[in-house]
């Protein structure tokens, strides 16, 4: 009970390249849902789940208040300077279009 050494080398490569090309489809498809986590639809989902687990609003309002807190003292403690002028002409091309 031998298998010719050609034909199951290529039949493992074919399983290979079809496992690598599968992986790399999910990986890309990952990607793209990721991509689509953004605030404005995670907030609400969010806010929905903790409704509904505890019947109240109060909690998804306090834990928007501490998402608050927390972006606003890492903003004083991160940001020690304004952005120079030259910097923001030179960036503003790149926004505008």
């Amino acid at each position: 009970m031998s298998v010719p050494p050609t034909g199951g080398r290529r039949r493992v490569s074919r399983l290979v390249r079809s496992l690598l090309v599968g992986s790399r489809k999910r990986c890309r498809a990952s990607g793209y849902r990721l991509r689509e986590l953004r605030p404005d639809r995670l907030a609400p989902t969010v806010t929905g789940f903790i409704v509904k687990a505890s019947g109240s609003f109060v909690p998804a309002l306090l834990t928007g208040a501490v998402i608050a807190v927390v972006a606003a003292v890492l903003y004083m403690a991160l940001i020690d300077q304004p952005i120079p002028a030259a910097d923001l002409a030179k960036a503003r091309p790149a926004f505008e279009g």
